[in-house]
Protein backbone atom coordinates (compact mmCIF):
# COMPACT_ATOMS: atom_id res chain seq x y z
CA UNK A 1 0.00 0.00 0.00
CA UNK A 2 1.31 3.71 -1.30
CA UNK A 3 2.42 5.96 1.94
CA UNK A 4 0.68 9.03 -0.28
CA UNK A 5 -2.18 9.04 -3.25
CA UNK A 6 -2.19 11.63 -5.89
CA UNK A 7 -4.54 13.72 -3.58
CA UNK A 8 -1.74 14.41 -1.34
CA UNK A 9 0.29 16.23 -3.83
CA UNK A 10 -2.47 19.08 -4.01
CA UNK A 11 -1.24 20.01 -0.47
CA UNK A 12 2.18 21.05 -1.94
CA UNK A 13 1.51 21.67 -5.64
CA UNK A 14 -1.20 23.19 -7.85
CA UNK A 15 -3.28 20.60 -9.46
CA UNK A 16 -2.45 22.39 -12.74
CA UNK A 17 1.52 22.44 -12.11
CA UNK A 18 0.76 18.67 -11.69
CA UNK A 19 -1.00 18.69 -15.35
CA UNK A 20 2.09 20.60 -16.66
CA UNK A 21 4.43 18.15 -15.08
CA UNK A 22 2.81 14.68 -16.15
CA UNK A 23 0.84 15.49 -18.83
CA UNK A 24 2.85 13.53 -21.44
CA UNK A 25 0.03 12.82 -23.89
CA UNK A 26 -0.87 16.57 -23.99
CA UNK A 27 -4.78 16.01 -23.26
CA UNK A 28 -4.37 18.22 -20.55
CA UNK A 29 -5.36 15.93 -17.56
CA UNK A 30 -3.16 14.75 -14.83
CA UNK A 31 -1.82 11.23 -15.83
CA UNK A 32 -2.30 8.75 -13.28
CA UNK A 33 0.64 5.89 -14.02
CA UNK A 34 3.01 8.87 -13.97
CA UNK A 35 2.37 10.21 -10.60
CA UNK A 36 1.47 6.70 -9.41
CA UNK A 37 5.15 5.49 -10.20
CA UNK A 38 6.55 8.64 -9.07
CA UNK A 39 5.09 7.85 -6.07
CA UNK A 40 6.02 4.47 -5.78
CA UNK A 41 9.80 5.32 -6.66
CA UNK A 42 9.37 8.42 -3.77
CA UNK A 43 8.12 5.88 -1.18
CA UNK A 44 10.75 2.95 -2.16
CA UNK A 45 13.71 5.76 -1.59
CA UNK A 46 11.76 6.65 1.81
CA UNK A 47 11.54 2.66 2.86
CA UNK A 48 15.34 2.73 1.78
CA UNK A 49 15.95 5.03 5.15
CA UNK A 50 13.57 3.48 6.94
CA UNK A 51 14.26 -0.07 6.93
CA UNK A 52 17.13 0.52 8.88
CA UNK A 53 15.05 1.01 12.43
CA UNK A 54 11.90 -0.07 11.17
CA UNK A 55 9.86 -2.59 9.38
CA UNK A 56 9.03 -1.82 5.67
CA UNK A 57 6.46 -0.50 4.34
CA UNK A 58 4.68 1.08 7.27
CA UNK A 59 1.14 -0.57 7.42
CA UNK A 60 0.34 3.18 8.84
CA UNK A 61 2.64 5.87 8.01
CA UNK A 62 2.94 8.56 10.16
CA UNK A 63 2.65 12.39 9.14
CA UNK A 64 6.13 12.48 8.65
CA UNK A 65 6.55 9.86 6.73
CA UNK A 66 3.87 11.01 4.36
CA UNK A 67 4.92 14.48 4.04
CA UNK A 68 8.40 12.93 3.11
CA UNK A 69 7.28 10.20 0.72
CA UNK A 70 5.29 13.70 -1.07
CA UNK A 71 8.26 16.07 -1.03
CA UNK A 72 10.16 13.40 -2.81
CA UNK A 73 7.37 12.61 -5.35
CA UNK A 74 7.03 16.05 -6.07
CA UNK A 75 11.00 16.66 -6.30
CA UNK A 76 10.77 13.57 -8.54
CA UNK A 77 8.20 15.05 -10.64
CA UNK A 78 9.84 17.95 -11.42
CA UNK A 79 12.94 15.94 -12.34
CA UNK A 80 11.27 14.26 -14.68
CA UNK A 81 10.85 17.59 -17.37
CA UNK A 82 14.46 17.56 -17.71
CA UNK A 83 14.63 21.66 -17.38
CA UNK A 84 15.90 21.48 -13.89
CA UNK A 85 14.48 21.39 -10.33
CA UNK A 86 13.46 24.45 -8.96
CA UNK A 87 16.05 25.36 -6.48
CA UNK A 88 13.04 25.35 -3.51
CA UNK A 89 12.37 21.62 -4.39
CA UNK A 90 15.93 20.88 -4.32
CA UNK A 91 16.14 22.60 -0.72
CA UNK A 92 13.09 20.58 0.11
CA UNK A 93 14.26 17.32 -0.71
CA UNK A 94 17.69 17.83 1.27
CA UNK A 95 15.61 18.18 3.97
CA UNK A 96 13.71 15.57 3.42
CA UNK A 97 16.88 13.01 2.67
CA UNK A 98 18.35 14.97 6.00
CA UNK A 99 14.91 13.86 7.73
CA UNK A 100 14.93 10.47 6.49
CA UNK A 101 19.35 10.18 7.97
CA UNK A 102 18.24 11.61 10.95
CA UNK A 103 15.13 8.66 11.19
CA UNK A 104 17.85 5.97 10.26
CA UNK A 105 20.69 7.07 12.69
CA UNK A 106 17.70 7.03 15.47
CA UNK A 107 17.76 11.00 16.02
CA UNK A 108 14.46 10.89 15.04
CA UNK A 109 11.64 8.19 16.09
CA UNK A 110 8.61 7.56 14.28
CA UNK A 111 5.73 6.67 16.53
CA UNK A 112 5.24 3.08 14.61
CA UNK A 113 6.90 -0.36 16.12
CA UNK A 114 10.18 -0.97 15.18
CA UNK A 115 11.18 -4.68 14.46
CA UNK A 116 11.76 -7.20 16.71
CA UNK A 117 15.56 -7.58 17.41
CA UNK A 118 17.26 -10.43 16.17
CA UNK A 119 18.72 -12.77 19.05
CA UNK A 120 22.32 -12.49 18.46
CA UNK A 121 22.85 -15.01 21.71
CA UNK A 122 24.04 -18.70 21.06
CA UNK A 123 22.59 -21.02 22.81
CA UNK A 124 24.36 -24.55 23.75
CA UNK A 125 22.71 -27.42 23.11
CA UNK A 126 22.35 -30.29 25.88
CA UNK A 127 22.73 -33.40 24.83
CA UNK A 128 21.36 -36.16 27.05
CA UNK A 129 22.54 -40.40 26.67
CA UNK A 130 23.41 -43.36 28.88
CA UNK A 131 26.07 -43.78 31.38
CA UNK A 132 29.33 -44.30 29.88
CA UNK A 133 30.68 -47.61 30.12
CA UNK A 134 34.31 -46.65 29.54
CA UNK A 135 35.56 -43.38 31.42
CA UNK A 136 38.67 -42.16 32.80
CA UNK A 137 38.86 -44.68 35.91
CA UNK A 138 38.16 -47.74 33.77
CA UNK A 139 40.80 -46.96 30.70
CA UNK A 140 43.25 -45.89 33.11
CA UNK A 141 45.29 -48.76 32.78
CA UNK A 142 45.63 -49.24 29.31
Amino acid sequence: MAYIVQADLLADIPNDVLIQLTDDNKDGAVDATVVTDAITRAQSEVDGYLAKRYSVPIATPPQLVKSLTATITCYRLFGRRGRGVPDDWSKRYDNAVRTLRDIAAGTIALDVEPPPAESSAVTAGEIKGPDRVFDRDKLGSF
